[in-house]
């Protein structure tokens, strides 16, 4: 595994070696077994010591970041109508009766109650969350992207798309991702520390908790629709590159992994 740092204007890029094993197996994705008390906890301390630099106000704004409900909306919703759009490009008939009858539908309903919930709880849809609310993300940051060192102690790579973003978001991310998604017992805990972070008072804290329950189902629609993404045009020809195939067998492990992200934001 490498560990990247990229000075743009200079061209320049620095690559150190991380030994160890990844925590969670791709072909294992569901195994909780390697993710308990101790790693969560590595994982906030992360987030902790990253935000430790809160005053460079200056860094980017996080890839697909977001400060409102109608932003993750807007973003979810992207995704969904880009790969109904794209579903012309597909061979199977299971993955067209799987986005016309399950994920249109699905996505509809969760929009719709999460506009409802969210203005029975007193939250405008449209109002961003002010500055002191916001947290700098490795966005692309779980369990996933963790590395066991043989020490011990836990590495987290990959922060390509970093930057200030809604921390609800990396929360929902972090307790959604299809590969090493945090046990959701491990919930109130993250974001408890989340709180900690950013020193949230009580108030704003049950705000932030309020703003993760309403997005969980929304980030479940958008690794659902990053599941079923492999089989785009793109990805297939990049897997092609690579002398892989997308048999029957492998499109209908990805429908099976999408369905089940799907029921668990029916849940």
């Amino acid at each position: 595994t490498l560990f990247q740092t990229v000075c743009s204007s200079d061209r320049l890029s620095l690559l150190e070696f991380v030994p160890g094993t990844p925590v969670v197996a791709v072909d294992t994705p569901d195994d909780e077994r390697n993710i308990g008390d101790q790693e969560v906890r590595e994982a906030t301390d992360f987030i902790r010591k990253l935000n430790q630099f809160r005053e460079a106000a200056d860094l980017a704004i996080a890839e697909d970041g977001c400060f409102s409900l109608a932003q993750h909306l807007e973003t979810v919703n992207r995704r969904v109508t880009r790969l109904t759009s794209a579903s012309a490009e597909w061979s199977s008939p299971d993955l067209m009766q799987f986005l016309c009858d399950r994920l249109v539908p699905q996505w509809t309903s969760v929009r719709d109650d999460m506009t409802i919930q969210a203005t029975e709880a007193g939250l405008s849809v449209e109002a961003e969350i002010p500055i002191f609310e916001r947290i700098l993300s490795p966005v692309d940051f779980g369990f996933h992207n963790a590395i066991r060192t043989p020490a011990g102690p836990l590495t987290f790579v990959d922060f390509e798309s970093s930057g200030w973003d809604d921390p609800a978001r990396l929360i929902c991310d972090f307790f959604t991702h299809p590969v090493g998604a945090a046990p959701i017992r491990h919930l109130d805990e993250v974001v408890r520390a989340a709180g900690g972070v950013l020193n949230l008072d009580r108030s704003h804290l049950e705000g932030l908790h309020t703003r993760v329950e309403l997005l969980l189902p929304l980030y479940r629609v958008k690794w659902c629709c990053r599941i079923l993404g492999e089989l785009s045009v793109a990805a297939r020809a990049r897997r092609a590159v690579t002398g892989a195939s997308d048999d029957e067998a492998r499109i209908h492990a990805l429908l099976d992994r999408a369905v089940e992200m799907l029921e668990r934001a029916n849940a």
